[in-house]
């Protein structure tokens, strides 16, 4: 088990928690197939207003509700974070988003970047799944998934990725490898680590 403050942000799951979508309102045929979308907004547009200013902004180039499923498919989704001075805490793209409005679980799927500027943190990824209820983040085992700090360049990359935020861990199953920095201390040097790929279960501890 490695441990450090790769500190990563976690920043997108408040995100799909507030991105689901009433559409109540709207009349639709009782026999409109499952595979067919009740309503669809194009160049899609969320701001997120707290105190007269700006705290989030999600866009996308389409939304697709579907009632009878109880998703929303979102493709080309962006989202961008502000502080209470108007800067940018995190941002994130992905090519496609499906969100659970019953469970708020989410499917993320296509060129997956996030970044934290607090954090300066970044992740890659190309499928990552959320599952509300038990607060954990994971992609498929054969997919890679790449964790960068920006700050003094570590890295963490691997197959198998799975963050539960109740534990602030990361593991990856297998094909670790990176780089990383521990933070320094009082009268110690900054400690940098390598470690190459491994077939065996590793752990990224987050504090």
């Amino acid at each position: 088990m490695v441990k450090n403050n790769f500190a990563i942000f976690f920043f997108l799951f408040s995100l799909f928690i507030s991105c689901s979508l009433d559409y109540s309102s709207a009349i639709i045929a009782e026999d409109l197939s499952e595979k067919v979308p009740e309503t669809t907004l194009i160049n899609f547009k969320q701001i997120k207003v707290e105190n007269g200013k700006i705290t989030r902004k999600v866009t996308a180039g389409s939304a697709e509700n579907y009632t009878k499923t109880k998703q929303t498919i979102f493709l080309n989704l962006q989202f961008f974070d502000y502080n209470k001075n108007g800067e940018i805490t995190t941002e994130g793209k992905a090519d496609k988003v499906i969100f659970k409005t019953d469970s708020e679980d989410a499917e993320i799927s296509g060129n997956i970047y996030f970044y934290s500027h607090t954090e300066n943190t970044e992740i890659f990824a190309e499928i990552l799944i959320w599952k509300n209820k038990e607060k954990i983040l994971s992609s498929q085992p054969d997919k890679l998934v790449r964790l960068y700090r920006k700050k003094d360049n570590s890295f963490i990359m691997g197959k198998g990725f799975e963050a539960d935020l109740r534990l602030k861990q990361i593991v990856f199953i297998n094909g670790v490898t990176g780089r990383y920095s521990e933070s320094k201390k009082q009268d110690e040097s900054e400690k940098t680590a390598d470690f190459k790929e491994s077939s065996i279960n590793e752990a990224v501890q987050i504090k």
